[in-house]
């Protein structure tokens, strides 16, 4: 399959809200950054954008904002293997 093939089957993204404001210039400018991986700046944009006074610009941070954030699932298996790694010491080299 050739690339223009493989570009006209991917659908077109969807246009941001708040085009031609600085609001909605700061939100493209987050996209970019969670499109780069940089998500620091991702959280910072997107935090300064929840004031907004364009509620689909708020609802487009608030989006950007739930893919950032830290999983709760992670957090449980980190704290599993916190305790893990306890009752192992415990059990192997304090007692």
């Amino acid at each position: 399959m050739s690339a223009a093939k493989r570009k006209k089957s991917e659908p077109a993204p969807e246009a941001l809200p708040g085009a031609g404001t600085p609001e909605g210039e700061s939100l493209r400018d987050a996209a970019a950054a969670f499109e780069a991986g940089d998500y620091a700046r991702v959280r910072r944009l997107s935090g300064s954008l929840a004031s907004a006074g364009d509620p689909k610009v708020r609802d487009a941070a608030a989006e950007l904002l739930r893919r950032v954030a830290v999983d709760p699932v992670q957090i449980g298996f980190l704290v599993l293997c916190l305790l893990a790694l306890g009752a192992i010491a415990w059990v192997y080299v304090l007692r």
